[in-house]
């Protein structure tokens, strides 16, 4: 072998050996990282298992049913607030007359509880016509017209 084929081989070996070096450190570097994942997983579970005891023992019957008579007072269902699929009204049997006039009041639901007390809760007004938003949307830019326009003193509020 000449010097030359030596040189070269031993630059490859030296290549080789400095290779093999960073394969190792990193695959040590990936050991730690995968040991202190391993570490958290097991802490992790641990407090699982913690917050599942307690979930259970939040959770007992006899616990629940005290809570409830202490704040809420609670009744289980009664079969005179069961209905049956019959007593409902069947789609379309409404007049025209009625609806329009349902339409223009304010729709409140009746919600009886258990413990007999009455809950009403106004819902939230029909979506407005295509019409009626156009007319809303031309006075209120009609109104920032005229406060824009107007001197800074005046009683335009925004």
């Amino acid at each position: 072998m000449t010097l030359r084929q030596v040189v070269l081989w031993m630059f490859l070996g030296v290549i080789a050996a400095f290779g093999l070096y960073m394969v190792k450190f990193k695959v040590q570097g990936l050991k730690t990282e995968v040991a202190g994942i391993e570490m958290q997983l097991r802490e992790e579970k641990k407090n699982h298992h913690v917050l599942e005891a307690e979930w259970t023992y939040l959770n007992r019957p006899e616990r629940l049913s005290e809570l409830n008579a202490k704040y809420l007072d609670l009744k289980p269902v009664r079969a005179a607030q069961l209905g049956d699929l019959a007593s409902l009204p069947m789609p379309g049997t409404m007049t025209q007359a009625s609806s329009d006039r349902e339409e223009s009041l304010p729709r409140r639901h009746t919600m009886t509880l258990a413990s007999g007390v009455d809950h009403a809760r106004r819902a939230p007004p029909a979506p407005a016509s295509s019409g009626a938003r156009a007319a809303a949307r031309s006075l209120s830019t009609r109104a920032a017209s005229a406060c824009s326009a107007s001197p800074p003193s005046s009683s335009c509020a925004i």
